[in-house]
């Protein structure tokens, strides 16, 4: 079991850790650490997490401070769709 973490997610989980860190470089750094932490969890255990059937068939999100992990299980994986601060219409975010 492992997470992928699709490219949207990537530009994502830089774009986030950047901003953070721009205005303060530790919060940046413990932030991406806390966020690999939950990607691990979720690989460990796809099937955590909110099942989002009412927005897209398989569709889960998790939250990990303000932040929503978006995200679909594939087998035994945890597929990383979008990383999305909590406050933002993210159903229209999505691919």
């Amino acid at each position: 079991m492992s997470y992928i973490l699709r490219p949207r997610a990537t530009a994502d989980l830089r774009e986030i850790s950047e901003y953070i860190a721009d205005r303060n470089p530790d919060a940046g750094r413990t932030w991406l650490r806390s966020m690999v932490e939950v990607f691990e969890l979720l690989g460990d255990y796809p099937a955590l997490g909110h099942l989002r059937d009412d927005i897209r068939v398989g569709l889960r999100t998790y939250s990990r401070e303000n932040y929503l992990i978006i995200f679909r299980r594939s087998g035994d994986d945890a597929v990383i769709v979008r990383i999305i601060h909590a406050a933002r219409d993210w159903p229209k975010q999505l691919p």
